[in-house]
């Protein structure tokens, strides 16, 4: 039987078996449940940008893709994460409006591994972008520059933001568009 700690629980140093978590998970309200499940999943996923307060963190898949460009350029190690703090403290907030709007770009929702597959395209445009303006590709700067993703993404492939097929450039851009 897995074991976990819970240091939420009246015996904090105690471990919990799975159905004396499951008996306390029952005893929560909705939004508490849902504050774990987002706790959880951002545990489990490794994400960078946990956001508990009930909205999707968005910008996971585009951090993720910068990370992913910069290990393939050998200008990251493999097992750091990118201090988005540290580097660019507006990132998250630049970040949010740039996703919202390549989202709308590619017409409907997403699966995430799509997503993951857009973030890395995104990453690599930026990546040539700042080279051809002679800016030297690092993590600060691709933090620091992830507003001027767009421009960077429609110097790569002119038109196809504007034009709604720059899903065609993702392995799996055949995706239907969900109608609600």
């Amino acid at each position: 039987m897995k074991r976990f700690r819970l240091k939420h629980s009246p015996a904090a140093s105690a471990s919990v078996g799975m159905k004396q978590v499951a008996s306390l998970l029952l005893d929560l309200q909705p939004d508490e449940l849902k504050q774990i499940r987002l706790r959880v999943t951002t545990l489990l996923s490794g994400k960078t940008a946990a956001v508990l307060s009930g909205k999707p963190v968005t910008q996971d898949w585009l951090l993720e893709g910068i990370t992913l460009e910069l290990r393939r350029r050998g200008l990251w190690s493999q097992k750091a994460k990118l201090p988005v703090k540290g580097l660019a403290p507006n990132y998250l907030d630049a970040a949010s409006l740039i996703c919202e709007q390549l989202l709308k770009a590619m017409q409907g929702p997403m699966p995430a591994t799509l997503q993951m597959q857009l973030g890395l395209l995104v990453a690599r445009a930026l990546a040539d972008y700042l080279l051809l303006i002679h800016v030297p590709v690092g993590p600060k700067t691709m933090l620091q520059n992830v507003d001027k993703l767009l421009l960077a993404v429609d110097e790569s492939y002119p038109g196809y933001v504007e034009a709604g097929i720059l899903r065609l450039c993702l392995s799996g851009g055949t995706w239907q568009k969900q109608n609600a």
